[in-house]
């Protein structure tokens, strides 16, 4: 049975995605470009307020804010779908790719939404990538905030 869901669109969202099987498929430097340029273009389509991201060897984290509320879903099938389109004419990629669901998170304070950007930021060291990396190339952080509003 699917699961149903609330979506709303007050707060930023954190949403992970991972490859199929846990794959390495984004050390492929060319999807890994795909993919970033993918995330701003429909971030942009759907007029979502993108905040940061991180493209990782066989996964993706993404936080942002939508403006309706059941753009989550349907954001996210357009990011996988489109960008394996394009791999798919680009390289005769065949093979399934994605893994089948995006897990998410609603971040709901201040606190929260720091200690998100600090692990999105962190994740390539987590993963002993800095050796690889020196700099972060598929990392991206809007400079203007979220900014909360105190009742």
């Amino acid at each position: 049975m699917t699961q149903r869901r609330r979506y709303q669109n007050k707060h930023p969202y954190f949403i992970t995605t991972k490859t199929i099987n846990n794959l390495w498929m984004f050390e492929n430097e060319q999807y890994a470009t795909i993919l970033y340029n993918k995330i701003i273009c429909i971030s942009k389509y759907y007029k979502a307020n993108l905040f940061s991201f991180c493209i990782m060897p066989d996964h993706l984290h993404i936080m942002i804010k939508f403006a309706k509320e059941n753009d989550i879903s349907f954001y996210m099938r357009d990011l996988k779908s489109l960008f394996v389109k394009e791999i798919r004419e680009k390289f005769n990629f065949e093979t399934i790719f994605w893994g089948k669901r995006f897990y998410d998170q609603i971040i709901n304070n201040e606190n929260h939404y720091n200690n998100i950007e600090i692990y999105i930021k962190n994740n390539y060291i987590k993963y002993n990538l800095l050796e690889k990396y020196k700099t972060f190339p598929y990392f991206y952080r809007k400079e203007e905030h979220f900014l909360w509003v105190r009742v």
